[in-house]
């Protein structure tokens, strides 16, 4: 009790604690006036992508988690490109409306003990949107049923199934065959008898049929069958040997993978009627979010746990199935709205599971409407969606006021609405966040309170006593749980000790934005990349400009929009190996001799100790080659020189998402002669029957092809940029997989490359903070570079003679504000350059050790974890966390030039469960130290290559 107490005090004390940084925010001081308000942070109305399992309450009830079927914590999203968006959920909401209000209007109310079925309504059609998992049969055989207090009868899919007679779901199909306790209910049963109305004539099973509005239909039979429910670690907790279910043989439907439903009404069938005996008829559950990062419990019986005691409770109004109260006001804002009770009084009203946004009689919802809007006057309104008509754009904010609001029920008994429960982003980017309940299709229309509503509220229904309770949160219930299920843990102090560093370090992250101007204060869910696609507008008119992707996001079409997480430990094997690769390349200056004696070749650098290794390149383009033009997708890499992609006649080639480029088909293809100055060095060429072949080793794979001239033509919505004749690689023998995509551009500074071959000889990228979002590169200048006071250049410190490269000078770096203890002397002994295809910056030893050792200082609130690898060892567990305070570091280059890197530069997310979240640098190798930019560190940031200005300059990006 004094536990529950403490965590109550100290959140609300941390909640006083917010305040924004920046103008778009609400200001501290304006905090004692939003009482009556919540202040939110706009990210925080989006779903996180990280499952968090919450604690289901104890005692003798069986409890079963209870999952969103769109949400992170559902295997139905794993490996999928997308969920269904909310506009077709919302419209199978309005089905299920229109179903649930029909019903209300044409059928008589039927007492409990009157379980008969009519063939159309005796189920409800819906988006079903929250499932559990139950076994059936013997030996048992796993399903997931949708939750539906709205439906009478429990279904599921069954064998034999005809191929185009059931809909595809994630669990086996139920197989009676294989169950000794299935028992088919016969036609001639006096039970069947009742259910159809003595319409079974047959000699078989019992036969069932529903038809919904949608068009939806379902055809089976009765059966009864052994229904087991499991705790979490699958042991039994109940056994109904003898429940009646339907079986389907033939549905039609589209239920995105949970194929089947458990009704939860009051009709005799339904599974609270069926368990009576030993639940009394009562059930609770508490559902989490929408679309959410965590699930929520259901409970069959009542609980041992105290919570009962705060619990208020409205009767039911009537004797039908479904479950309808009396709703006698609204608030908002803290006051109520001026309805008048008889309007609720006549309408009615019902709570439902299956319905998401709640409805509302149309005198009700206009009050509602006016005074939210009056009260969001200050927020830019944008045009209805759908049937949600008062909608913002929240998309420039921080942080937005949204008053509250409360439902109130016969008894005095008020609902408090989570924020999530008054407003329901439409959009990913924010651009579309609407008030989350609706008017109702006619005038006398009762009110239906849906699931939105409902979600982070604990729900009880007695239905023995005829009334329904609720419970301020289900944070409480899974504390108090913890509470009676692990005394000894909470005796030894662990438990509280766990809490309360918790909230001290949510509390340090609060403080922190107030006096940290040296520090990031972010949000750990914002540390993921989202599982959609965020796509950057690139604004950069008369210039030849492409959208750079990410292959591992969802904005890749190699991909098909699906999520390939990266593989970190693969990642930093090939930063090694082509470290070395190009340390057998770099500039290596001698005391005499000429630029030529200085230059380390090529031909003989590859001899000493390293074979190129192929970019980590995260990002590609996708560009045309030939006439008529054919797509190709091309890696992106400052630290190559040749532009190859795969062609046909192929005699070997690794998988790709587009069709081979085929020279046959283009008019302006052709092959290089060996005599021609287009056989170029850097193509390490071969001659045979007077062509120029080519051939490079990878560490990982090689290509090999003909040297051609193609026409490469780059469209966007500027224009069309063509290069012709541009000389690339043909490869028709190609081991090197690089995930999906057809080739690689070489961007370095030897005469093969692109950038080489174009007149301007500069190109400018910016790759995004997040891989769910996309960026851009800019082939060519325009005086807006030139002039751009927000591009800070620093000096080329070789020449494309001596290097093809870009090589730079470090001149210091910071953590946190202060200069890491490091002599300026200590700088110049390494070779420095930026490297796109190089994901984790690698420093010398000495100025590794010197950046590890003040940023772990600064990272000492929070308890660092084992290493995760050789290359990163210094990791920290923040699943705990709501926010953390990471330092800021910065790099400076000679002319006084500083990159302040992004968050997403200095930490990185080494597993989904942010149970390892590691500081983004490697050591290089001590025996030959060199300094190299990658690309995580120069994301969210605009990186100019100026090839004859001799220079690198960086600036703010567009693309974070």
């Amino acid at each position: 009790m004094y536990l529950r107490f403490i965590i109550l005090v100290s959140v609300l004390s941390l909640s006083l604690l917010c305040s924004s940084s920046n103008t778009n925010a609400e200001q501290p001081s304006e905090l004692s006036h939003h009482s009556d308000s919540h202040i939110v942070s706009v990210q925080s109305l989006l779903p996180s992508t990280v499952c968090n399992r919450s604690l289901p309450v104890s005692g003798k009830a069986t409890t079963l988690e209870v999952v969103n079927k769109y949400g992170s914590c559902s295997q139905l999203t794993r490996g999928k490109s997308s969920t269904p968006s909310l506009s077709q959920i919302l419209l199978q909401d309005q089905y299920r409306v229109e179903l649930i209000h029909s019903r209300r209007r044409n059928q008589s109310i039927k007492t409990q003990e009157d379980f008969t079925i009519p063939t159309i309504s005796g189920n409800t059609v819906g988006t079903g949107n929250y499932f559990i998992k139950v076994g059936l049969g013997t030996p048992k055989q796993s399903v997931s049923l949708v939750i539906d207090t709205g439906s009478a009868i429990t279904w599921t899919q069954c064998k034999p199934c005809p191929k185009t007679g059931c809909a595809k779901q994630v669990d086996p199909i139920f197989d009676p065959s294989k169950s000794k306790s299935y028992k088919s209910i016969s036609c001639s049963s006096s039970f069947c008898s009742q259910i159809n109305g003595g319409n079974c004539t047959s000699k078989k099973a019992c036969p069932v049929s529903y038809n919904y509005v949608d068009g939806t239909s379902l055809s089976g039979s009765y059966a009864t069958e052994k229904l087991v429910i499991e705790s979490a670690d699958n042991q039994p907790q109940f056994t109904e040997p003898n429940f009646i279910m339907v079986c389907a043989h033939n549905y039609t439907g589209d239920d995105e993978g949970v194929v089947g439903i458990m009704g939860l009404d009051r009709n005799g069938l339904s599974i609270i009627s069926q368990t009576s005996s030993l639940f009394k008829n009562y059930f609770s559950y508490c559902l989490p979010a929408f679309f959410g990062s965590s699930t929520g419990y259901i409970t069959f019986g009542k609980t041992n746990s105290f919570t009962n005691k705060v619990i208020n409770f409205t009767p039911l109004t009537t004797d039908s199935q479904t479950y309808d109260v009396e709703i006698t006001g609204l608030s908002l804002g803290g006051h109520n709205l001026p309805i008048d009770s008889q309007v609720f009084k006549k309408a009615g009203g019902t709570i439902d599971s299956g319905t998401v946004i709640s409805r509302l009689p149309r005198v009700a919802y206009a009050a509602l409407k006016l005074a939210f809007r009056k009260k969001m006057s200050k927020y830019k309104m944008v045009k209805p969606s759908g049937f949600l008509d008062t909608c913002y754009d929240f998309s420039k904010y921080d942080t937005v006021t949204i008053p509250k609001m409360s439902i109130f029920f016969k008894g005095g008994v008020e609902l408090k609405m989570d924020v999530t429960g008054i407003v329901i982003p439409l959009k990913e980017d924010l651009t579309e966040v609407c008030l989350a309940f609706s008017t109702n299709p006619t005038e006398d229309d009762g009110a239906l309170i849906g699931n939105i509503q409902q979600q982070g509220m604990e729900v009880h229904y007695d239905v023995a006593g005829k009334r329904i309770g609720y419970h301020s949160g289900c944070f409480l219930a899974e504390v108090e749980m913890s509470l009676h299920s692990v005394s000894l843990w909470m005796l030894e102090g662990r438990f509280l000790a766990e809490v309360k560093m918790s909230l001290q370090s949510n509390s340090y992250a609060k403080q922190a934005e107030a006096q940290c101007s040296d520090c990031h204060i972010v949000e750990v869910s914002s540390l993921l990349p989202p599982a959609v696609c965020n796509r950057t507008s690139t604004k950069v008119p008369n210039k030849a400009s492409l959208e750079v992707v990410s292959k591992y996001g969802p904005c890749s079409t190699i991909n098909e929009g699906k999520v390939k997480s990266p593989n970190y430990t693969e990642i930093l094997h090939k930063d090694r190996a082509r470290a070395k690769y190009i340390q057998s390349r770099i500039f290596k200056p001698k005391h005499s001799g000429s630029d030529d004696d200085d230059h380390l070749k090529r031909t003989k650098a590859l001899t000493v100790g390293a074979v190129p290794f192929l970019s980590n390149g995260e990002f590609y383009i996708t560009v045309f080659l030939g006439t008529p033009r054919q797509v190709v997708t091309l890696l992106l890499d400052t630290g190559s020189d040749i532009t190859w992609t795969q062609c046909k006649p192929c005699l070997k080639c690794f998988k790709q998402k587009t069709p081979l480029f085929d020279p046959t088909k283009s008019s302006t293809y052709s092959s290089v002669p060996c005599r021609s100055k287009a056989c170029l060095p850097d193509f390490e060429p071969t001659c045979s029957s007077n062509t120029c072949f080519y051939g490079i080793s990878y560490g990982s794979g090689r290509s090999n092809g003909h040297v051609a001239t193609e026409k490469l033509t780059i469209m966007n919505g500027f224009g069309t940029f063509v290069k012709y004749p541009y000389i690339f690689g043909c490869g028709t023998n190609n081991s090197a997989d690089i995930d999906g995509v057809t080739g690689l551009m070489g961007l370095a500074r030897n005469p093969s490359s692109f950038i080489s071959q174009t007149y301007q000889k500069y190109f400018s990228y910016c790759y995004p903070s997040s891989y769910g979002s996309t960026g851009y590169i800019t082939f060519g200048k325009s005086d807006d570079d030139i002039k751009n006071k927000f591009v800070k250049f620093t000096p080329i410190t070789t020449s494309p003679k001596q290097s093809l490269f870009y090589d730079i000078m470090v001149t210091g770096m910071t953590v946190a504000g202060k200069k890491l203890p490091v002599a300026s002397s200590e700088y110049t002994k390494f070779e420095t350059f930026t490297d796109s295809g190089t994901t984790f910056t690698a420093l010398p030893p000495s100025l590794y050790v010197a950046l590890r050792s003040a940023f772990r200082k600064q990272m000492s609130k929070y308890k660092m974890i084992k290493p995760v690898s050789d290359e990163l060892d210094t990791c920290y567990d923040f699943r705990r966390y709501d926010k953390v305070v990471i330092p800021k570091i910065s790099f400076f280059f000679k002319g006084g030039v500083e990159l302040e890197l992004d968050v997403k530069g200095i930490m990185v997310v080494y597993k989904k469960d942010l149970s390892q979240v590691c500081l983004a640098f490697q050591k290089a190798d001590a025996d030959d130290p060199t300094f190299i930019l990658g690309n995580s560190q120069l994301r969210g940031k605009e990186v100019h290559h100026d090839i004859v200005g001799q220079r690198v300059g960086f600036g703010p990006g567009g693309c974070s």
